[in-house]
């Protein structure tokens, strides 16, 4: 399953492991770097309209997710990445997967 929309960082593969009797889920994620949300976010120069509207397209992203049955258990400001682009990224970038399907 693939999940497109312009919040979420894109999926590049999935598969399982080991491919004889498979154990794990694992996901390849496009390698997006940029500021979190917290560093933008408190630059002198952005207002409080600003940070609304990025934080309210992530909830969109989140929206997308929660329908295609895929869960992020790890929503934080650490996880969404400003990125130059006028779209924020949702993205995971700890060891263990903030992910799960329902």
């Amino acid at each position: 399953m693939r999940l497109r929309h312009p919040n979420l960082v894109r999926q590049l593969g999935a598969g399982h492991w080991p491919l004889e009797n498979p154990r794990y889920l694992w996901v390849k994620l496009e390698l997006i770097e940029g500021p979190t949300l917290d560093e933008w976010g408190l630059a002198p120069e952005r207002t409080l309209g600003e940070v609304v509207e990025r934080v309210l397209e992530v909830a969109r992203a989140l929206a997308v997710s929660h329908e295609a049955g895929v869960l992020h258990r790890d929503v934080k400001e650490a996880n969404i990445l400003a990125c130059g682009r006028r779209n924020p990224l949702l993205r995971e970038r700890s060891e263990t997967s903030g992910w799960s399907w329902r």
